[in-house]
Formats: C-alpha cells, sequence, structure tokens
C-alpha cells in the first residue's frame, strides 16, 4: 500500500472530515513510496524520528503537527522568515528525516471522532469506564454513567491510570467528597467543561490544552461541578495505541505505538 493510499484509506471512511480542510495530508516525504512499517505516535517530534529510525520504520503517523502548527502545517512553515524562532529546528527535523527516508502521514480529524475507538472511546475505555456511553455532542465530548462515587476516589482512578501514561500527577478541583457519577470525556480542545454540563455531567475530564484556571475551572469550581485535568497527551495516548492496533489487524501493515520517556517532570 502506497502512502497516499494508506492515507486515503482512513479519509474515506469519514463522511465527518472535509477533505480539502483537513490537516490530516502527507506532511513529509513521498506519497507514493510503499508503507511496511509505521511508528504511530501521538507527535512527531525529535524522540519519534529516532525511534522510527531505530525499529526500522518507513512511515510515521501522527496525531499532532510537525511544525508546530496546527493549520497548514508545512505551508505556515514554507512563509517563516529566516528570523522565525521555529525554523532551524523544523529544517533540523526535515534533515533527519530525509536521511531516514521517512514519510509523514497525519491522521488527527479523522481519528478523533472515529467510531468506537477514535481518542475520547479509548480515553474512556483506558479509564475503565463503560463501553456504552449514555450521551455525547458530535462525538467528540461523551457522558458515561457510573455507579455513584467521590471525587477523590475516581481521581485516584484517573491517577493511576495517567501515571501508566507518563504523567506521575494530576489535578482535581473540587471537594473530595463530592459524589459524582455522570462523567464527562472529550479530547484535545473538545471537552468544554460547558458542554459537559449541558450533557449532565457532574464531573469533567479535561486536559491542559482546552482548561482555562481563571475561566472554566474557576467557574466550574464556584458552581460545584467536579473537574479532573490531565496533560493533552495523556488524554489522546490511548487513542494512539487502538491506532497501532487498528493498523495491524485491519490493514495488515506492521504498526508499532511510540510513546517518549521523560515527557512530563515534577519537583
Amino acid at each position: 500500500m502506497k502512502a497516499n493510499e494508506f492515507l486515503a484509506h482512513f479519509l474515506d471512511q469519514a463522511y465527518w472530515v472535509d477533505k480539502d480542510k483537513t490537516v490530516d495530508r502527507i506532511i513529509h516525504g513521498d506519497g507514493e513510496k510503499e508503507v511496511k512499517n509505521i511508528l504511530v505516535v501521538w507527535q512527531n517530534d525529535m524522540d519519534a524520528i529516532e525511534e522510527a529510525a531505530r525499529i526500522g520504520a518507513d512511515t510515521i503517523m501522527t496525531h499532532e503537527p510537525t511544525f508546530y502548527n496546527h493549520m497548514y502545517e508545512v505551508d505556515r512553515m514554507r512563509e517563516w522568515g529566516e528570523s522565525h524562532h521555529q525554523l532551524a529546528m523544523a529544517r533540523k527535523k526535515i534533515e533527519l528525516m530525509d536521511k531516514y527516508g521517512l514519510t509523514v502521514v497525519r491522521n488527527h480529524d479523522v481519528w478523533d471522532r472515529f467510531p468506537d475507538i477514535g481518542i475520547p472511546q479509548a480515553w474512556g475505555r483506558y479509564l475503565g469506564l463503560p463501553d456504552q456511553w449514555a450521551d455525547n455532542w458530535e462525538r467528540v465530548q461523551y457522558r458515561y454513567d457510573i455507579p455513584p462515587t467521590t471525587l477523590k476516589a475516581f481521581a485516584r482512578i484517573v491517577a493511576a491510570k495517567a501515571a501508566e501514561l507518563g504523567e506521575p500527577h494530576i489535578q482535581y478541583f473540587g471537594p473530595d467528597d463530592a459524589v459524582v457519577s455522570k462523567v464527562g470525556v472529550g479530547m484535545g480542545c473538545g471537552c468544554s467543561i460547558e458542554r459537559f454540563v449541558r450533557l449532565g455531567c457532574d464531573l469533567s475530564i479535561v486536559c491542559d490544552d482546552a482548561s482555562c484556571y481563571w475561566k472554566d475551572i474557576s467557574w466550574a469550581r464556584e458552581a460545584g461541578h467536579s473537574v479532573i485535568r490531565v496533560a493533552h497527551p495523556t488524554s489522546e495516548e490511548a487513542g494512539m495505541i487502538t491506532l497501532a492496533r487498528y493498523i495491524n489487524e485491519q490493514l495488515g501493515i506492521s504498526a508499532t505505538y511510540f510513546r517518549p520517556e521523560g515527557r512530563y517532570k515534577y519537583i
């Protein structure tokens, strides 16, 4: 399967994606190259590039940008002047990817809403929430109903799962003994506390990509709505695991999931 065909396999299933505007495209390399060994990562950083070379991968499938811009990242990089602070690192990445003969394929808009195993539902299952969600907003934010428990008890569960993904500590907001039973789960910028409240949630699990303390979290605390906050990658790594599994099982192409160590440091 060629890289262009590999990308098309995902886009052709995603009726919710505008193919002319999506960020899901060949980011670097030859779209006509045969794809045989794929490294699946949350973000194509230098660690990922070196890991791809180490395992002999020819392709990297990444969820987040390679060149530091969400939309039209390659075009925007080409518009940078010589004084742009990110240009030197972008060039270094290009040089290294060319050295290793890597093609980079982005899978963001498709996998965010991919049925059953996309980002938010993969995260929910990873946390041990029910297979069946109770409600959802545009298949981006979900409500799961669980037996009543306290906020602190549930926060401990989330903390343990986050630690498995490399984040050793999380934040939670609200009284320890607050009873929660309707849990909101989303991903990235798709974890609006307001929308979770509209879905009937009494607990929102958000990430640092879409939650501001002085705005949303402050309001939630004062309104008596419980919140758990993790890092953006933590909320989406489970979806990278399911993506690698999907490629192996459905496409018959070797895919390896990779998460760099030491992403988070606390003192």
